[in-house]
């Protein structure tokens, strides 16, 4: 079970290398873009280990392991609803507009 976060992560990150090739190869996206936020991405991750596994371990205390472990179940289930609401919203903004293109185009 402690290993599942690793595996999904890498197989997220190797499945989109088939997938950018072709765009690379053509320059069909935007070099400087990308490097900004491969680089601000390290940081990122850097920052978001040290505030939420070192910070909030150090605040609770390193021995309450099991409080620690609920914690982050909730941090990541929050985490999960806001983004699938977000989407989810998006998804419906995105079906109104294209409804509305259509219906003005008559």
């Amino acid at each position: 079970m402690k290993y599942i976060f690793v595996i999904i992560t890498s197989a997220a990150a190797l499945s989109m290398v088939p997938a950018a090739i072709n765009f690379i190869r053509k320059k069909q996206y935007m070099q400087l873009t990308s490097n900004m936020i491969q680089i601000s991405s390290v940081f990122g991750a850097a920052l978001a280990f040290s505030l939420i596994f070192v910070g909030l371990q150090a605040a609770i205390g390193k021995d309450n392991y099991e409080v620690f472990s609920k914690v982050l179940k909730w941090i990541g289930t929050a985490v999960i609803f806001y983004v699938s609401i977000t989407m989810l919203v998006e998804y419906y903004l995105n079906i109104k507009k294209n409804k509305k293109a259509k219906v003005q185009t008559y």
